[in-house]
C-alpha cells in the first residue's frame, strides 16, 4: 500500500483482514489449550504410578475413615486390599474401629488383583471399590473429548465446513 492510498481504502483493507487474523488467533489459542492439556495429562500419567505406590495406604485409610462413619451400624465389613497393605491396615484400623464405636466384625483380606491404592469394601447391603486404573481411564476419556479439535467456521466437518453447514440451515 502506498502513502497516497486514501485512509478509507486502508481501513477497509484492515477490516477485511481482521476476521482471518481473529480466526487464526482463535485456532492458535485452541491448539495451545489442547497441547497444554495433553502435556499435563502425559506428565500426570508418568508420575501417578509413583504417587500411587508411595501414598496408596494413606488413600485407602482416608477412604475407610469416611466409610466407617457411615457404616457404624453394619454387622460386618469386609475390606480387600493389595497384599503389601493388609497387615499395616489391620493395625491402623483396629484403633479407629474401636474408637469409632463400631461393634460389628471388621475383616481385612489381601487380594493379589488389587493395586497399591485400590480397595474393595463390602457390607451386607452394599459395597464400594476404589480402583486407580479405572479412575485414570475415566480421566483420560474425559480429557479425550476436550483435546479433540473443535469445529470452527473454516474447519472441515462432514459435508463441507461449519460455515457451509450454517448457510445450509439458513436456506
Amino acid at each position: 500500500m502506498s502513502a497516497a492510498m486514501p485512509l478509507d481504502a486502508l481501513l477497509a483493507g484492515v477490516a477485511e483482514a481482521l476476521p482471518a487474523v481473529a480466526a487464526a488467533q482463535e485456532e492458535a489459542n485452541a491448539r495451545l489449550m489442547r497441547d497444554g492439556a495433553a502435556l499435563a495429562t502425559a506428565v500426570v500419567g508418568k508420575i501417578l504410578p509413583g504417587l500411587v505406590a508411595r501414598n496408596g495406604l494413606d488413600e485407602i485409610g482416608a477412604l475407610l475413615d469416611r466409610c466407617l462413619r457411615a457404616l457404624i451400624d453394619q454387622p460386618k465389613i469386609m475390606v480387600r486390599v493389595a497384599p503389601q497393605h493388609a497387615e499395616a491396615l489391620k493395625a491402623r484400623l483396629a484403633a479407629a474401629v474401636h474408637a469409632g464405636g463400631f461393634g460389628g466384625r471388621f475383616m481385612i483380606e489381601a487380594d493379589e488383583t488389587l493395586g497399591p491404592s485400590d480397595c474393595r469394601v463390602s457390607w451386607p447391603s452394599g459395597g464400594l471399590e476404589r480402583n486407580a486404573e479405572d479412575v485414570w481411564r475415566q480421566v483420560e476419556a474425559a480429557l479425550a473429548g476436550y483435546l479433540e479439535p473443535r469445529a470452527g467456521p473454516d474447519r472441515e466437518v462432514p459435508g463441507g465446513t461449519v460455515e457451509d453447514a450454517d448457510n445450509a440451515e439458513e436456506r
